[in-house]
C-alpha cells in the first residue's frame, strides 16, 4: 500500500478541486493500491469532501480524512499565538499540516508517506518515488536549484544568513518521508518548527524553511524529474514536451493555452474530476464574455480620456524603441525612460505640471510600486495614467491573462 498525503485549507471552497485533480493524476498512472490522507480543517465543505471521495472511489482507491482543527486544536492555537499574522500571508495555514504527520500518521500504522502540494501533477507511476531508498534518512526531496533548472526562487533568508547552503535547500512540494526517522530527528517538529519561524520572521517559505532548517543536510536528494517546476520549464528550458515526471505548477502556472503541453496535462486530468461539469462550460463562456466587455469598456474609456489630452509615455529603458513602434509615438510626444537620471522624479514633476493636459502611458515591468507612489502623489489611475502593459498582448510584452484565478472559481 502506497500512502500519499495532502494538506487542505479551503477558505473559499475553490481549492479542493486542485487536490482532486492531483489525486486523479496519481490514479491514472499507477496500478498500485493507494491510500490518500487528507489533512484538513473546517473549511472542507461536505460537497467537496463527497467529490474527493468520488475521485478515490472511481479508481477503486482509498481515502481518509483528518480534521486537524478538531484533532489538534492546541497545535493550531500554538501556531496562531506564535505567528498571529499567518492568516494574512501568501501561504495557507494548511501548508503547516504536513508538520503534524509525525503525530497523526503513526496512530494509523503509517510509517512512510509521500506528501504533495495541491499544485502537483504526477505524470509517472508514483511507485517510482515510493520505493526510493532512504537509507535511514528522514526525508527525500528535490533540491530547489535542480527543480528550477538553476533559476532558484529568490529571497531565501535561511540561505542568506548561512543556515542552509543553496545546493542543499530542497523544495517541499514533493516529499518522501520516513515518519519514524523524522520523529527521532526532531522530537516535536511542529512546536520546534513554529518557534524557529517566529524567531526568524524574514523566512518567507514557512514550512519549507522549517524543514530545510532541520533536514537540509540529512536528506536524500531526489532526481529533478520528481519535482519539475513548470514555470522554469516554460521560461528557461522553453520546452513543450512532457516527460515521465512530477510537475509542479507553483506560481499559478495553469492557463488556457491548450497548445502548451503543461496546460493540456492539467485539463486532461481536471476534466476527469466531478468539478468539471456543464456549469463549468457556462462559467468559461461568461468569462470570455466578461473579458470582451471589459476590453470594449477600456477602449471607450481611453477614447474619452484622450479627447482633450495629449499622450505622454514613461517607458522601461530596455524596450523604448519597441514600445515607440507599437504605440506609434510621435517625435512631438513626451517620452521619459527609466534609464534617465532621476527619471521617477522627472515623471512626477511632469505629471504635476501637465495634470489635466496629458495622459501618461506607464510601460514598466514592476508596475505596482510605481502605481503606489503615483497614488501617494495624488494622481489617479485611469484619469492621469494607465498601466499600458495591460493593453498589450503577451507577445508584445504585455501582462499575461490571469487564468488561474478564473480556473479557481470553476
Amino acid at each position: 500500500m502506497i500512502h500519499v498525503s495532502y494538506g487542505l485549507h479551503d477558505r473559499d471552497g475553490h481549492y479542493s478541486k486542485f487536490v482532486g485533480t492531483s489525486m486523479t493524476s496519481i490514479f491514472e498512472n499507477t496500478r498500485e493500491e493507494i491510500t490518500i490522507h487528507i489533512l484538513h480543517d473546517q473549511t472542507l465543505t461536505p460537497d467537496n469532501r463527497d467529490k474527493l471521495n468520488y475521485v478515490a472511489g472511481k479508481y477503486n482507491q482509498r481515502i481518509k480524512f483528518y480534521n486537524v482543527a478538531a484533532l489538534m486544536p492546541d497545535r493550531l492555537k500554538f501556531l496562531t499565538d506564535k505567528i498571529p499574522a499567518i492568516a494574512e500571508g501568501r501561504f495557507s495555514v494548511g501548508t503547516f499540516y504536513r508538520l503534524l504527520m509525525t503525530e497523526l500518521m503513526p496512530k494509523h500504522d503509517v510509517e512512510r508517506i509521500i506528501y504533495l502540494d495541491a499544485d502537483i501533477l504526477v505524470n509517472l507511476d508514483i511507485a517510482e518515488l515510493w520505493f526510493v531508498k532512504l537509507d535511514g534518512k528522514p526525508i527525500a526531496a528535490v533540491p530547489e536549484v535542480d527543480a528550477t533548472f538553476g533559476h532558484m526562487v529568490e529571497n531565501k533568508h535561511i540561505i542568506t544568513i548561512g543556515r542552509v547552503k543553496e545546493k542543499d535547500y530542497f523544495n517541499a512540494g514533493v516529499l518522501l518521508l520516513d515518519l519514524n526517522a523524522l520523529n527521532q530527528s526532531v522530537e516535536n517538529l511542529f512546536v520546534d518548527g513554529i518557534t524557529f519561524l517566529a524567531d526568524n520572521p524574514k523566512c518567507e517559505c514557512f514550512d519549507q524553511d522549517i524543514l530545510n532548517n532541520y533536514f537540509s543536510t540529512n536528506c536524500v536528494k531526489l532526481p529533478s524529474r520528481f519535482d519539475y517546476f513548470v514555470q522554469a520549464e516554460r521560461a528557461y528550458i522553453k520546452a513543450n514536451r512532457l516527460e515521465r515526471a512530477i510537475y509542479h505548477y507553483a506560481g499559478n502556472e495553469i492557463n488556457f493555452d491548450m497548445k502548451n503541453v503543461f496546460s493540456k496535462l492539467f485539463f486532461e486530468h481536471f476534466m476527469r474530476t466531478p468539478w468539471f461539469s456543464t456549469g463549468t462550460i457556462g462559467l468559461m463562456f461568461d468569462y470570455l464574455r466578461q473579458m470582451n466587455m471589459q476590453m470594449k469598456a477600456a477602449i471607450q474609456q481611453m477614447s474619452s480620456l484622450l479627447v482633450r489630452k495629449s499622450r505622454a509615455f514613461y517607458i522601461d529603458g530596455t524596450v523604448v524603441q519597441t514600445m515607440k513602434k507599437i504605440w506609434g509615438v510621435l517625435d512631438s510626444e513626451e517620452v521619459i525612460t527609466t534609464t534617465e537620471p532621476d527619471s521617477l522624479n522627472k515623471l512626477i514633476g511632469s505629471m504635476r505640471a501637465e495634470q489635466g493636459k496629458k495622459f501618461y502611458f506607464i510601460i514598466v515591468k514592476n508596475y505596482k510600486p510605481l502605481h503606489e507612489r503615483l497614488t501617494q502623489e495624488g494622481f489617479k489611475q485611469g484619469t492621469d495614467y494607465i498601466n499600458a502593459r495591460s493593453l498589450l498582448s503577451e507577445r508584445q510584452g504585455g501582462m499575461p491573462v490571469n487564468a488561474y484565478e478564473f480556473i479557481k472559481r470553476m
